[in-house]
């Protein structure tokens, strides 16, 4: 009804048409709030069905032939580890077990729902693996079908991986950038420390306390000087002539 509102137009040029477009106008926009509450919802419903299935199949298309095959190696029932009732946990690489398990409160009753016994579904990862990472010998049967999942797992990753790789990667980059201004602002500093260090001019009487700390650590060079010359056995006459000379 839309599409066929939308084919009259306004007749500027035909002014005795007038009442007759807008006879037609409103008995449209009437017929067309009537069916509205009954349509809504179900266009709606297309519209998001529609731009699902447009999403999904770019999703399809942008995918490698890789990507295809390991999300189908991930979904597949391998044999070695379907016969040991093995469930392949993408995020971590390990393998579990599920059951379902019976659910009773801390006294021991069973917890009732809707009137029947609760029940829960339970899983626990399986030691396959040693310290080292390397498989156990029970677990051998399993080695390809695991390196299989764990690499469909790793190829399905990868994009979201490498994201955050090289945001880490740039983290760091404006780290190190911000350590190097710092550093080379601190070595500014320490030639204008330096210079005006070496600039002020100190007052006389911190001038002779230095001469005067000079002075007496050259004394005491002197008397070390002459105590290692007694001990090598020159007399003092010897050693004033040495020292003097």
């Amino acid at each position: 009804m839309s599409k066929l509102f939308c084919t009259f137009k306004h007749p500027k040029e035909h002014p005795l048409k007038w009442c007759n477009w807008l006879i037609i106008k409103h008995l449209t926009l009437y017929i067309m709030s009537k069916d509205k509450k009954n349509t809504k919802e179900n266009e709606n419903v297309e519209e998001t069905v529609n731009e699902t299935v447009e999403t999904v199949e770019t999703v399809e298309d942008n995918r490698t032939p890789e990507q295809i095959k390991a999300q189908q190696v991930l979904r597949a029932k391998l044999p070695a580890l379907s016969e040991l009732n093995f469930n392949f946990e993408k995020r971590t690489g390990n393998v579990f077990t599920a059951s379902i398990v019976k659910v009773f409160d801390e006294d021991g009753n069973p917890v009732l729902e809707n009137g029947e016994h609760k029940e829960k579904l339970t899983r626990k990862v399986v030691e396959i693996e040693n310290e080292d990472g390397e498989l156990l010998p029970d677990f051998e049967v399993i080695r390809d079908e695991l390196a299989a999942k764990r690499a469909a797992a790793f190829v399905l990753g990868f994009d979201a991986l490498k994201g955050k790789l090289h945001k880490r990667f740039a983290d760091l980059h404006d780290e190190l950038n911000k350590i190097e201004a710092q550093r080379s602002r601190m070595e500014t500093d320490l030639e204008t420390s330096n210079s005006i260090v070496m600039d002020i001019t100190l007052p006389e009487r911190a001038a002779r306390v230095n001469v005067s700390a000079k002075l007496t650590a050259a004394t005491d060079q002197l008397a070390k000087m002459r105590n290692m010359l007694l001990a090598a056995g020159l007399s003092e006459e010897e050693i004033s002539e040495q020292l003097n000379g």
